[in-house]
């Protein structure tokens, strides 16, 4: 009795694309996008700001809150005064170093800028990207 011949080695399966793959590329993106967007305003903001100290002015002394109104004194002289949500919390009468909008000094931030959604976006950008080169490192130790 013979038997049909058989390759000498076994055919690895092709390689599919499948719902997993999928979402491990789609979702790090999506979280990728809104982080992009918040990074781009921090990012436009820091690159015309200007600083100054300002000095909460709303609030008990002694109690402090995230939501505080500064007041503060731009490099033109004018005098502004606007709500901030910081990054730590403060007291009236406390100083904050502030980063400011030249054009628009109500638009500011305090010194303490969160740096969160610039490591989101990062993940969300180097994930798929990796997830991309060992997919075709993969592919091309197969191919004969």
């Amino acid at each position: 009795m013979t038997y049909p011949a058989q390759p000498a080695y076994p055919r690895a399966p092709k390689p599919r694309f499948g719902l997993a793959a999928v979402l491990m590329l789609v979702l790090p993106l999506l979280i990728a996008v809104p982080a992009a967007i918040h990074g781009a305003g921090k990012l436009a903001l820091l690159l015309r700001a200007e600083t100054a100290t300002g000095i909460v002015v709303s609030g008990s002394p002694g109690e402090k809150t995230k939501s505080v109104d500064v007041t503060f004194t731009t490099r033109a002289g004018e005098t502004v005064t606007t709500d901030l949500t910081a990054a730590n919390p403060y007291a009236k009468g406390d100083s904050i170093d502030l980063y400011y909008d030249r054009k628009k000094p109500s638009r500011l931030k305090d010194a303490d800028i969160p740096l969160w959604s610039d490591a989101v976006f990062a993940l969300g950008v180097l994930f798929p990207a990796l997830f991309i080169i060992d997919a075709v490192r993969r592919i091309r130790r197969r191919e004969p």
